[in-house]
């Protein structure tokens, strides 16, 4: 692969990933809990909280007794409990005094 080419493609995805934090910034401005609905208060936040809680605790988020959506946090595969990625933004994002609106706008862009 060329220098050329890479930097290319460096720039391009620069640019994709500026224009969806731009975009729901612009969402966030228009109205602060966009994100903020649905299953995201239902069942997301609080499992990624249960996750960032067992983190900070020292345990790998497997099981849960304080979820009331799943105890099985490896068998919920839609909470990313092996994605090391996903753990590493919640940890992340839980490090910081958010309200659950703002970690909930945190996660969705990041994860975007």
């Amino acid at each position: 692969m060329s220098t050329r080419s890479t930097r290319v493609d460096v720039i391009g995805a620069t640019s994709a990933g500026l224009l969806v934090v731009g975009f729901c910034l612009l969402l966030l401005r228009h109205d602060p809990l966009v994100f903020w609905n649905d299953d995201y208060q239902l069942s997301i936040l609080p499992v990624f909280a249960d996750v960032a809680r067992s983190w900070n605790e020292g345990h790998f988020p497997l099981l849960s007794p304080y979820s009331w959506v799943c105890s099985n946090l490896a068998g919920e595969f839609q909470y990313g409990t092996f994605s090391i990625f996903i753990n590493a933004a919640v940890i992340s994002i839980w490090k910081f005094p958010l309200t659950f609106p703002q970690q909930a706008a945190a996660l969705s862009i990041t994860h975007l």
